[in-house]
């Protein structure tokens, strides 16, 4: 406990000052955060209200509706860098009215100055987290079923179950459009299967309503069969058929397409599941490890904007340095965005592609403050 007291002492000579800098810092934050949503809410609103009035059925209640779902996928999308313009404005405003130099002069070293926005960017980092996977995960998954249904005002609560089945093993492409589960029995709507060759050619498709199993084994009833194949031209019905599918229960329930919509819990179990059976899962690796540095990003951005309150004169005017730094910062989130694309497509392990460009500007935002120490 001495220990902390001397750190917190050491870290925040003065609670007054530190709560000062808070306070200034979360206003700004809050008000970019505010006007960058607003802004681009208009934006995405006037390019979708055509579609989103085409539907049979809508009304205003229709631009209302999407507005309360795209809304919070907008604010934690700008969460980070909402912090880096609280920042730049924060630092600017302080250099500006010579109260920077006050505080050297004080004797408070550049990191004594910018810890409590490291305090600050700290808590809102926890507050991302929670807000993506409690509050954005539901309505990003609800919003992207409703726009695959063109905005019907009748699809505005998609169904229970996997939706969008879509894998492929071994020559074998199984697609169905929703997947179902209750015990021992799985259910698969609007199933089809796709049969390669050796080249990758495909020689045979199998349709079907939909399809059974009772069991947990390979074993499916398929319903309402179709078959077509390639080789000869010729078209088969059948009413009933049993198929054997040498892709277990679990990996077709635990597979997710769209990780970005699935909570941090789920999406961690899919990922366990799916090294049991074998199945590669770098881009759900990715997509879980993201969701953490993505808010993290909302920690680095006070320390690449330190040279706005601390660099030398010769740096430029005051609008010159926000201007430098709101470039240094839109460059952090497209070689993040660049990396990560590169551990989604396995090209990059995961671990190595979400935690490089935090790492690489981390370690650039802290010689900063060394050198001007």
């Amino acid at each position: 406990m001495m220990r902390l007291r001397h750190m917190r002492r050491v870290m925040l000579p003065s609670k007054e000052l530190a709560a000062y800098v808070v306070r200034l810092f979360l206003t700004r934050y809050l008000a970019m955060l505010f006007l960058l949503v607003v802004l681009l809410q208009a934006i995405d609103l006037m390019n979708k209200t055509d579609e989103l009035l085409a539907a049979k059925g809508a009304t205003a209640a229709s631009l209302i509706q999407y507005v309360q779902w795209r809304a919070p996928e907008l604010i934690s999308q700008f969460m980070p860098f909402a912090a880096l313009m609280a920042t730049l404005f924060t630092l600017a405003g302080l250099n500006q009215h010579s109260e920077v130099i006050v505080m050297r002069a004080a004797g408070l070293a550049p990191g004594q100055i910018m810890a409590p926005m490291y305090l600050a960017a700290g808590f809102i980092v926890i507050v991302h987290i929670l807000f993506h996977d409690f509050v954005v995960v539901d309505v990003s998954a609800k919003l992207a079923y409703w726009q695959s249904n063109d905005y019907s005002v009748s699809a505005m609560t998609p169904p229970e179950g996997r939706q969008d089945v879509w894998i492929e093993d071994k020559g074998l492409v199984l697609e169905a459009r929703s997947a179902t589960r209750a015990g021992n029995h799985a259910l698969l709507d609007t199933v089809s299967l796709y049969r390669r060759d050796a080249r990758g050619l495909l020689t045979q498709s199998i349709s079907a309503d939909f399809a059974v199993n009772e069991t947990g084994g390979p074993d499916w009833t398929f319903y309402g069969v179709r078959h077509f194949d390639l080789t000869d031209g010729q078209m088969t019905a059948a009413a009933q058929e049993v198929h054997r599918l040498n892709v277990p229960l679990e990996r077709i329930y635990s597979h997710i397409d769209k990780p970005d919509q699935e909570r941090i819990g789920p999406l961690y179990r899919a990922i366990r599941a799916l090294k049991a059976v074998g199945v590669k899962t770098f881009e759900l690796d990715t997509a879980l490890l993201h969701r953490f540095t993505r808010a993290l990003a909302t920690l680095i951005m006070p320390l690449l904007g330190a040279f706005v309150a601390f660099g030398p004169p010769r740096m430029g005017s005051g609008i010159a340095r926000v201007v430098l730094g709101m470039a240094i910062g839109f460059s952090y989130f497209v070689v993040e965005n660049y990396m990560v694309a590169m551990g989604s497509m396995g090209i990059v392990p995961p671990l190595l592609a979400t935690l490089s460009t935090p790492l690489l500007y981390f370690m650039a935002g802290l010689s900063i403050i060394l050198r001007f120490e």
